[in-house]
């Protein structure tokens, strides 16, 4: 496995992590809303930093796979994919 099938793999394993927070996320601000939960709307916020930090993070990642590994065709399109997908899943 070379450096950019290591990287590409760290980016799947990093939007993962970040799409099964905001599942989490979700499921939570639910439950908050129901159950008027104050102190899980305030975990709620509190994983919102999470998200912010791993979308910051996968982004400088893309760039830096985009402008250090020159990866061609279908790694290229995945890594485009990526940085559109995160915007989504954060928003």
């Amino acid at each position: 496995m070379d450096n950019l099938d290591k990287e590409i793999a760290k980016l799947k394993d990093d939007v993962a992590e970040m799409i099964n927070l905001v599942l989490l996320q979700v499921e939570k601000t639910r439950d908050s809303v129901f159950n008027k939960d104050i102190d899980l709307a305030y975990d709620v916020k509190r994983v919102e930093l999470r998200v912010d930090v791993l979308e910051l993070s996968i982004e400088k990642n893309c760039g830096n796979i985009i402008a250090l590994m020159s990866p061609v065709a279908s790694d290229m399109r995945f890594v485009l994919a990526v940085l559109h997908l995160i915007n989504d899943i954060e928003r």
